[in-house]
């Protein structure tokens, strides 16, 4: 169930992109988090019911909390890095930054190919178009399809899929279908944006590191927890 719980993580990590505009949205945009095709209580119980990003320009912060950890994925785009932080009931708050060659290393035998099907749907009041992506591991060509439906109305820039696996795709995501096969399982979860509220009260300070957060990477018994 570990292995579910860091997808689950890994899913939203990938999901988290950053906006540009020729100004700057700044707001909060609402998911739903469902899960079709199993009814495992075991399974669903380690998904979270919803998770809440908020924007400001190319800057975005998502926030999540299942079973007893709360999870804040930031990406910068202007700065060109990344940040997790975790916060375990009991145990504080911990944090794990990726600079931009980091994350490049990261996705280095990871292709990327996107298809538009020409498909489109209204999601949350924006109108998105259909986007097929197929990943691709170089070294085991083993590949995973994602649905993605994305919308040009934010204006976004190449920014916009910094720090994300889904790199080769242009417009924001509002909506993500990840079928995940674990040999006789197989479900799909969903990432669907329910509202979206521009807030003029979001600044650049809501996205910096907490003070009170320790670097996750100089833990070993956490690394060792989280898998890293």
């Amino acid at each position: 169930m570990k292995r579910i719980v860091m997808l689950v993580a890994l899913f939203v990590m990938a999901f988290t992109v950053s906006l540009s505009a020729q100004k700057p949205f700044a707001g909060h945009i609402h998911y739903s988090f469902t899960v079709e095709g199993i009814d495992d209580p075991n399974v669903l119980a380690q998904m979270p019911e919803s998770v809440d990003v908020t924007v400001f320009g190319n800057k975005t912060k998502t926030v999540m909390n299942m079973q007893g950890v709360g999870i804040q994925n930031i990406t910068d785009g202007d700065a060109k890095l990344t940040l997790t932080i975790i916060e375990v009931t009991g145990m504080g708050k911990y944090y794990v930054e990726l600079p931009a060659d980091s994350i490049e290393k990261k996705f280095k035998n990871v292709q990327c190919d996107a298809t538009y099907t020409g498909e489109t749907k209204d999601i949350a009041g924006y109108l998105c178009k259909r986007v097929v992506v197929v990943l691709t591991d170089l070294e085991t060509d083993e590949t995973q399809e994602t649905v993605i439906w994305v919308s040009d109305n934010f204006l976004a820039s190449e920014a916009i899929n910094f720090g994300s696996q889904y790199r080769c795709v242009k417009g924001y995501p509002l909506r993500t279908e990840t079928t995940v096969d674990q040999g006789d399982t197989k479900f799909t979860i969903i990432q669907e944006a329910k509202e979206i509220k521009p807030d003029k009260k979001v600044k650049a300070l809501d996205f910096l590191r907490p003070s009170d957060a320790k670097n996750l990477m100089e833990e070993p018994e956490l690394k060792k927890m989280f898998g890293l």
